[in-house]
């Protein structure tokens, strides 16, 4: 199991080493090249197939949980989902023909993507999601360089999107081959049975539904409010700090999901003591690890962001009191990851994702009564304050009362 976890760790690095470059290489070069308002509407756009993306809700998550209990049905369901994906992409893509619609290829982009991530969540189901990971950041890899040089050359947004698209379709094809190796994905259309779709567990796709709804909320809704409300030049202030102290998320992020396929293992197994002894560590290690890039960002931040945007930042005006409370609440932020990915690869959705979208909506609601931009991150900080305080609660009664094997009953 240390061998699968530490190539899962090294996996999850080189993603998040991915991320983090494009994120600050990105920035100034959007800022530069684009300007202020082609890159607030970029930023628009790109969120529309994120959020699609968030759309699926959680399925595949349930399929592959599914999955490690039931190989029966692997063979079928993947032929199954295969064919409606290509379905749907082919559906979109003839229309985008007859339309030129930019909206439309954020659409199919969208539509490939969840495509790919549901062909990387298989790789789960023989403990080898180190390579599905590796597969999925080279697309991204790829993906980021190409908006990087149409971004360079001044190409205009169709044409980010189309070569975001061919990159995309090239590893489908890539994931593919790899996942025949394995035996755990079949194209065989002889294979396809909409009966088996009645395998899904309907009240765990509710649950993760929930949650999955409480993440575009988080993510891209709060992009189109502070756009809507605020402005372009609001909205560049928010996004370009969460996109700095979310570095935080992808350095905890790398070490943690990786234990993902090993809790689902050992909640099968009911090796309850064991999963409990890894998810204590984990926070240890979160914790720490939070304390330590709360300082670095505190000491430093600052001195990186004007070296980082250079002339633009004097431009952004950014007040040192809204700095502080969005470092405090992306640290927040980080400290709850561990505990949802716990309870997701446990099966145990329903108490934590109602009180996430929850959570979500009186943010949103929050943010559009407040008038002042500066209020943002005080409620984010108020909100994710609460809900992890809650969820170590709620962690701590599951463990108490040896919960969090029940997952095994649903065999």
């Amino acid at each position: 199991m240390i061998k699968r976890v530490l190539k899962g760790v090294a996996s999850s690095y080189y993603g998040q080493l991915v991320t983090i470059l494009f994120q600050l290489v990105s920035v100034p070069l959007f800022l530069e090249y684009w300007g202020l308002e082609k890159y607030a509407h970029w930023l628009v756009l790109y969120a529309i197939p994120s959020m699609i993306v968030l759309m699926e809700f959680g399925v595949f998550n349930v399929i592959t949980n599914l999955l490690s209990r039931k190989k029966e049905l692997l063979l079928s369901l993947t032929s199954t989902v295969n064919s409606i994906f290509i379905v749907i992409s082919i559906l979109l893509a003839l229309v985008f023909l007859s339309s030129d619609s930019v909206y439309l290829l954020c659409i199919l982009y969208a539509t490939l993507l969840l495509y790919f991530n549901f062909l990387t969540a298989l790789y789960r189901i023989e403990l080898v999601y180190h390579i599905g990971s590796t597969i999925s950041n080279t697309a991204r890899l790829i993906e980021f360089s190409c908006i990087l040089l149409c971004v360079y050359f001044n190409h205009s947004i169709i044409v980010t999107f189309c070569s975001l698209i061919v990159v995309r379709i090239i590893f489908i094809i890539i994931s593919v081959s790899v996942l025949k190796r394995y035996k755990i994905y079949s194209t065989d259309l002889k294979k396809i049975s909409v009966k088996n779709l009645k395998e899904i567990p309907l009240n765990d796709l509710k649950f993760t539904f929930y949650y999955q709804l409480g993440l575009i909320i988080n993510n891209q809704g709060l992009i189109f409010i502070i756009n809507q409300k605020f402005g372009a030049a609001s909205l560049v202030v928010f996004n370009t700090l969460r996109v700095l102290f979310r570095l935080s998320n992808q350095f905890v992020g790398a070490f943690n999901s990786p234990l993902f396929q090993e809790y689902t293992k050992l909640a099968c197994n009911e090796e309850e003591s064991k999963l409990i002894d890894i998810f204590k560590k984990s926070l240890i290690v979160t914790f720490v690890s939070v304390l330590g890039l709360f300082l670095i960002f505190f000491l430093y931040g600052e001195c990186f962001l004007r070296f980082w945007l250079k002339n633009e930042y004097s431009n952004m005006a950014i007040p040192e009191f809204y700095f502080i409370f969005m470092l405090i609440a992306s640290m927040l932020n980080v400290l709850w990851q561990p505990i949802v990915n716990l309870l997701m690869a446990i099966a145990q959705y329903r108490f934590f994702s109602c009180l996430f979208l929850n959570m979500q909506a009186i943010l949103c609601l929050n943010l559009l009564i407040i008038s002042d931009f500066v209020s943002v991150p005080v409620v984010m900080l108020l909100i994710d304050m609460l809900f992890f305080i809650t969820l170590l609660f709620y962690v701590k009664y599951l463990i108490v009362n040896r919960k969090l094997c029940i997952y095994n009953n649903k065999k």
